[in-house]
């Protein structure tokens, strides 16, 4: 039993000492940590370490742990020191600094081993974050020019003055901007090159965030609202301002002289002066300020001057008086975009010596592809002091270098036909002038339906040149002027308005026709060379078509077996069979009937109707004719084949066919039928002889069986007239060689040398004859197009009287066609009489029910009775609205109840046609100062089509007093700018200034402020001022402000002087000091 209990306890010592051993030694296994990893700057954490043994994995009670830091300036431990716990935990708590960073904090573990001391250290890194937001600093230019991208930039730090940085992974600091403008969405943030209006971002390492912001294209403030950030913005946003100045780089210019007429009398009187107005605009049409303008003439000595573009966008100077007469050209010009330039001639007229007068008639005309044939005179007028004209005075004409709306599809130049003229008794000497050409192929990249052209031509007499611009366009339409007779016009004053409408178009939708095309194909007439321009004209016409236009093809010639035998057609064979089976040299058997009850026979045999050689003679018709079967002759003498002057009688293939059925040849057909019928066009070739008859009666055929009756009805045809063949039949489109037959020599017979030895058949031309008839007894209309064909010799022959008499009407219906070239437009003008309505039952409504005034550059819209008055004077000549009508009668109408009832004007216009004019004048008073667009947007020309334009826009200047002299533009001058201080804290802050307005009209005076903490210029006050010298006050409220350092700024702007501007030169302090202005509470 004792050994028993002595082993027991020998047992129990040596577990004793094994669990002692273990729990004493804390080691590497020790921990130290933190309750948060980032702790906010004044803000506590608890810091606890932990140690540990490895080996038995339990934790080391009673062991003595210390703690330190290596920056006291970024927290401190409220206690450093301690004894771990039964947990061999210990706790202290650290309490952050007021500066963000990171402290280390060193934890050293001891151990008393029996007797031996044990150390751990462990260190424990404490990151200390920032505080919320509390303040941001916004750094941006406050004014820039429209549409320019601009850096934003936000600092934001908290209450202590660290940055709001973005260290902490765990809470990054993102803000939300929102950007919006006067124009709407027009103002955005360039993110990575997408514009949008709201951006979310991540502040950076130093808590800065900067964007780009794109201001919007109109003038005013572009809003950048900051979303409430931590304490920043509480609680609807922080907005800043970014104000967009019209100061961009200068895109187009205007101008606008006084007197309108471009005269004074050059006698150097001082009120002898032009008055010239520009206005510079930039790429997005606001007037744009502060733009170099450099103002020069043409004549010698005068030296040029640059003016700065005021808030308007304008520069306004005056050029005069002088004592020599002539005329000049002055040129305004961007400094900063030298392809802004804009020129204006004006003349100083002799008085005294003998002057010129230039003028052209028409000075803006069709191009040649328009109108072929279309001239211009050019007209000098020589005359004394007295106006009356001297003759026998040489002037000389030149052009200089034409432009074009778009140069490439010009075809030709214009030009003059002579350079030189002299005065006849009335004083005047006169050239014509061919304006250019364009390309008419719409399928080319160089087509361009509306272009035109432009040049200057120059008169010069004596010493003296007058330049004039003349101008060309391809584009015929409904065109619509709006003339206003002053630009600049003084409050209560009165002006007329002048609206002129033009009918002159042949893409205007018209009357549906039916249109047959009657191509020549006769080889003798011009041949291959002819026919070149006569298909590209047709193509022309064909291209040109509207959707109301159905379009059928027919030719005489190449048929009926062109290039090849027979030629003839076999009813025609068959009937000159039969006419050898039963003539006898009398030839009294006569089976051809061209036409109503005449017979005929065949003078020459079809198989040598392309074989006729020197010795095959053709005779003139007798009563006795040679057997045509053999080679005998008759009573009158005959000729051979060919003759003298080189032409050689042949008339193959003179049957006429149908080429294409009648369709709609619109553009909305383009792909189908418009293709169709040019292709078959461009497979035209030329052979044969010339049957005007067989084509009509193709034509005729076509417009009976498959024409529209309710449509206009129309055949075109084309040629020398000079007629060879007959139908065989009233009707038919075979031909046949008639007997009367013969080369016209001009040696006795009537038609003279005009038809020298041209070959005609005179049954031939009446066949032709009764086929029009036919034609136009049925409302049928038939347009002619006669071309010379040139001999051997030059002589350019036709038969001009027939030709007439085949088509409607000699005066309106018949064309001729010097050359090839001018095919083309006489086929467009042809176009627009058959599609000849501009506008059935045309009204215009001049509707000023509401008119918009820019004053100020503010935009207001007013009743059109509070802006206008329409003025109705007995006295006046005429006394209300004048209209002269498209049929040239003059009326005088009153519309005051029109006006009194709803400030709208309205005019019955009725029908126009191609080449009518309409017009109508009538005169309004001006009631408030600003710039008004006259007619407005909401008048309209209507037709009964359902399709409406709006009338262009003239512009009215309402002004005060309205004049101006000198070279060059006033300035407006601000001096001492100030803030006086009281002598007691008030919340009143006295402004005084001196201001100097030289101009005529009146300025006005905007007074801002802006601060240090927010750098938005606000607006303060605003107040006319009057011409001349003022000392200036304002008593400006600061009673609402914060405090702070502020700057005051005065603009001054008017129409007529350049800007001024002032800023205090120091700061006003606010609030700061007992002796600066103190806001009462």
């Amino acid at each position: 039993m004792q050994i028993y209990r002595f082993m027991i306890l020998i047992i129990g010592l040596f577990l004793l000492a094994g669990a002692g051993s273990a729990a004493a030694i804390p080691d590497q296994n020790s921990t130290i940590t933190s309750s948060t990893s980032w702790v906010v700057v004044n803000h506590q954490a608890t810091i606890t370490i932990t140690a540990l043994n490895t080996t038995s994995s339990i934790p080391v009670p009673g062991a003595s742990v210390t703690a330190t830091l290596n920056s006291t300036t970024l927290g401190s431990l409220t206690v450093s020191s301690g004894t771990t716990d039964t947990t061999g935990q210990v706790n202290f708590p650290f309490l952050a600094g007021t500066k963000t960073g990171a402290v280390n904090i060193t934890a050293t573990i001891t151990y008393n081993d029996n007797g031996n001391l044990v150390s751990v250290t462990k260190v424990y890194t404490q990151n200390i974050d920032h505080d919320v937001a509390q303040n941001a600093v916004f750094d941006f230019q406050n004014e820039v020019t429209v549409g320019t991208e601009t850096p934003f930039n936000i600092s934001f730090t908290d209450q202590y003055g660290n940055p709001i940085d973005n260290r902490n992974p765990y809470n990054p600091p993102i803000i939300s901007l929102w950007i919006s403008a006067s124009s709407d969405n027009m103002a955005a943030f360039n993110i990575s090159g997408s514009h949008v209006q709201y951006t979310s971002q991540e502040l950076d390492a130093n808590g800065n965030i900067s964007v780009s912001v794109v201001t919007d294209t109109a003038p005013g403030e572009n809003e950048i609202l900051l979303s409430h950030f931590g304490n920043v913005g509480i609680p609807w946003g922080l907005p800043q301002f970014i104000y967009g100045i019209n100061n961009g780089v200068p895109y187009s210019i205007d101008e606008s002289v006084l007197p309108s007429s471009l005269t004074q009398p050059a006698d150097n009187g001082v009120d002898h002066v032009f008055t010239i107005n520009n206005t510079v605009y930039d790429k997005y049409g606001n007037p744009t300020e502060n733009q170099g303008i450099l103002v020069q003439s043409n004549w010698a000595g005068d030296p040029s001057a640059t003016m700065l573009s005021n808030p308007y966008g304008q520069i306004m100077y005056t050029y005069g008086p002088h004592s020599a007469s002539g005329y000049v050209v002055l040129t305004a010009t961007s400094v900063a975009n030298s392809s802004v330039s804009i020129s204006k001639t004006v003349q100083f007229y002799n008085t005294a010596p003998v002057n010129m007068l230039f003028s052209a008639t028409p000075q803006v005309m069709p191009s040649l592809d328009a109108k072929s044939g279309q001239t211009a005179q050019l007209v000098a007028k020589v005359v004394d002091t007295m106006g009356n004209p001297v003759a026998n005075q040489t002037v000389t004409f030149s052009l200089g270098t034409p432009t074009y709306t778009y140069a490439n599809s010009s075809l030709a130049g214009p030009q003059l036909l002579n350079t030189t003229a002299v005065t006849n008794i009335n004083g005047t000497a006169t050239v014509l002038f061919v304006p250019g050409r364009f390309d008419t192929n719409k399928e080319n990249v160089s087509y361009d339906a509306t272009d035109s052209g432009y040049v200057t031509a120059t008169a010069t007499w004596s010493s003296i040149s007058q330049p004039l611009q003349l101008s060309w366009k391809n584009y015929p339409y409904l065109s619509e002027l709006t003339t206003i007779s002053s630009q600049n016009v003084n409050v209560n004053g009165k002006f007329y308005v002048t609206v002129s409408l033009t009918a002159d178009g042949w893409n205007l939708t018209g009357t549906p026709a039916d249109v047959v095309i009657v191509s020549d194909l006769a080889a003798g007439i011009g041949g291959a060379t002819r026919l070149t321009h006569t298909k590209a004209a047709e193509v022309g016409f064909i291209k040109n078509a509207t959707d109301n236009t159905y379009v059928a093809l027919a030719s005489f010639g190449s048929a009926p077996n062109a290039g090849s035998t027979p030629y003839d057609s076999s009813d025609t064979q068959n009937l000159w069979n039969l006419q050898l089976s039963k003539s006898n040299t009398t030839y009294t058997y006569r089976p051809f009937n061209p036409y109503g009850n005449v017979w005929d026979y065949n003078l020459v045999n079809p198989a040598n109707w392309n074989s006729i050689s020197s010795s095959t003679a053709y005779c003139f018709n007798s009563s006795s004719q040679k057997n045509p079967s053999s080679q005998s002759l008759g009573l009158r003498a005959c000729v051979n084949a060919t003759s003298p002057y080189g032409y050689t009688y042949l008339n193959p293939w003179s049957d006429s066919k149908i080429d294409a059925d009648l369709m709609n040849a619109g553009p909305t057909y383009k792909t189908t039928n418009q293709n169709a019928l040019v292709n078959t066009v461009n497979a035209y070739t030329a052979y044969g002889g010339t049957d005007y008859a067989a084509g009509i009666n193709a034509a005729l055929q076509e417009l009976q069986s498959k024409g529209n009756p309710s449509h206009n009805q129309t055949i075109i045809i084309m040629g020398d007239g000079v007629n060879m063949m007959a139908p065989i039949a009233p009707g038919s489109f075979e031909s046949y060689w008639p007997s009367d037959w013969n080369p016209r020599n001009g040696t006795g017979i009537s038609e003279g040398p005009n038809l020298w030895y041209l070959d005609e058949s005179d049954v031939g031309k009446a066949a032709a004859l009764n086929a029009s008839t036919t034609a136009k007894n049925l409302g049928i209309t038939i347009y002619g197009i006669q071309f010379p064909t040139p001999d051997n010799y030059g002589h350019n022959i036709n038969d001009t009287a027939f030709f007439q008499q085949m088509v409607s009407s000699p005066t309106s219906t018949w064309y001729y066609a010097p050359d090839p070239t001018t095919m083309t437009g006489i086929f467009q003008q042809i176009e627009g009489q058959i599609q000849n309505t501009a506008g059935v039952n045309t009204t215009m409504a001049f509707n000023l029910q509401s008119v918009a005034v820019n004053y100020n550059n503010v935009s207001t819209t007013y009743p059109g009775n509070e802006v206008f008055s329409y003025v109705y004077d007995a006295n006046d000549t005429p006394s209300s609205t004048q209209v002269i009508d498209q049929n040239g009668i003059t009326t005088v109408i009153n519309q005051t109840d029109q006006w009194n009832n709803n400030q709208t004007l309205i005019f019955n216009i009725g029908k126009m046609t191609v080449g009518q004019t309409w017009s109508t004048t009538f005169e309004l008073q001006l009631l408030k100062p600003g710039t008004v667009n006259v007619p407005g947007n909401l008048s309209t020309i209507c037709f009964n089509t359902g399709e409406c334009m709006s009338p262009n826009q003239g512009t009215i200047n309402g002004v005060y007093n309205y004049s101006n002299t000198g070279f060059s533009m006033p300035t407006i001058s601000i001096t001492d700018l100030q803030a006086f201080e009281e002598s007691q804290s008030t919340n009143i802050v006295p402004l005084q200034w001196n201001i100097s307005y030289p101009g005529s009209q009146y300025a006005t005076e905007t007074l801002y402020y802006n601060s240090q903490a927010d750098p938005t210029w606000r607006y303060i006050y605003q107040q006319p001022v009057n011409p001349g010298n003022w000392t200036q006050a304002y008593d400006w409220n600061v009673g609402g402000l914060p405090a702070g350092t502020y700057s005051v700024e005065l603009i001054a702007y008017a129409h007529d002087a350049n800007s001024g501007k002032e800023i205090i030169p120091t700061g006003i302090q606010l609030g700061l000091s007992p002796k600066a202005f103190i806001r009462l509470q």
